[in-house]
């Protein structure tokens, strides 16, 4: 971003000073059609003024995101234009203007936030039963974990405490026709087998395997229900907690293996969660994107305001403002972000690290 040249080129426009663009456009003539390509050469001298514009405003990846929302309204920005050349050369016709850019205008709208179409809540049915050995399945102390997990992705959880039919609550029908019944759109289960494993040797540790099996059901009206996302994890703990740790690692790893069927089938509502960059180098509004992007149960990461000094983006499907601020700050980056509110997490690019002093030499003389 350039903060100054923005400033003095809105200032400049605001002031009755037009700020003027010249663009040269070819387009072929096909079949003869002289108007048409008249018209798709005009346009495209158009676009090439704003893209001059915008090259004063911000850099050039911030503009190639922004043009396909401003294109189309390349007219509102340009008041007034002069046609310095237009001519039909082997079959192409050429178009010279001299556009007047309302600079400010578009400046304005590069502050604009833009809008995010409400999306409905969704909400899912979860169950969690678990057995040792062969004994009977019933309902696992898990469950409020998982609860917890998918509503920090954004969906409203209903639980029900181990009441899974079949008897290892995976009847995909039966779980769809629960969800129905409960207004949900779907259902998350889970059945976790618990198997004793042989102690370390040496240490005489106990060992503990947890295989969990994790389906996600689409309650579809009229259908038996089908499973969109499924997920096969295994994992072994050692210790007097083994039993416990092995399933909440296999649990937390099957769910992290289906983050992408469950953005995917069930975006976040609203206008999810903004985060808020305070930073004017477009490096810094890159790399938070990228590291966003990476988040566990992040699908997008949308601009929705540019200005001079920072940036706001939107995060869909939406975790917990605590949730991104501790993905942010547990990243190893160079941000620092603070959650503000429930719905907002203000970010700020850290300056970098000045390097060591140079040790002195044994005799304490500068080296």
């Amino acid at each position: 971003m350039r903060p100054l040249l923005l400033l003095l080129l809105v200032a400049r426009s605001a002031s009755g000073d037009p700020v003027r663009f010249e663009a040269l456009a070819q387009t072929p003539i096909t079949d003869g059609d002289r108007v048409r390509a008249r018209q798709k050469a005009f346009d495209e001298a158009l676009h090439q003024a704003l893209d001059q514009a915008l090259s004063t405003l911000v850099d050039p990846i911030q503009a190639a995101e922004l043009k396909r929302s401003l294109y189309p309204r390349a007219r509102h920005f340009v008041p007034a234009y002069r046609i310095l050349m237009e001519n039909e050369e082997s079959g192409l016709f050429q178009l010279q203007l001299e556009a007047q850019v309302d600079v400010a205008s578009l400046a304005r709208e590069l502050t604009r936030p833009l809008s995010v179409a409400p999306q409905k809540v969704r909400r899912a049915t979860v169950c969690v039963t678990e057995r040792q050995e062969l004994g009977e399945w019933q309902g696992s102390s898990l469950e409020v974990e998982l609860v917890r997990a998918i509503e920090a992705r954004g969906i409203k959880a209903i639980p029900l405490a181990g009441r899974c039919t079949n008897v290892r609550g995976l009847d995909d029908a039966t779980a769809a026709a629960q969800a129905r019944a409960q207004g949900a759109d779907g259902a998350l289960i889970a059945a976790i087998a618990l198997h004793p494993e042989p102690p370390v040797r040496g240490a005489n540790l106990p060992a503990a395997s947890a295989r969990v099996l994790l389906h996600l059901v689409e309650a579809v009206e009229g259908a038996d229900g089908r499973t969109s996302a499924f997920a096969q994890v295994e994992s072994v703990a050692f210790g007097a907690s083994a039993f416990r740790e092995a399933a909440r690692r296999s649990l937390d790893r099957s769910l992290k293996s289906i983050d992408a069927q469950l953005a995917a089938k069930w975006p976040i509502a609203g206008v999810g969660l903004t985060v808020r960059l305070a930073a004017d180098r477009h490096e810094d509004y890159r790399a938070l994107i990228r590291l966003l992007q990476g988040l566990p149960g992040v699908a997008a990461v949308t601009p929705r305001r540019f200005a001079a000094t920072g940036a706001d983006l939107a995060v869909t499907p939406s975790l917990s403002a605590p949730a991104i601020a501790m993905g942010i700050n547990k990243s190893g980056s160079h941000f620092s972000a603070i959650p503000v509110g429930e719905d907002a997490v203000e970010v700020r690019a850290l300056p970098p690290a000045l390097p060591a002093p140079p040790s002195p030499s044994r005799d304490g003389a500068p080296p």
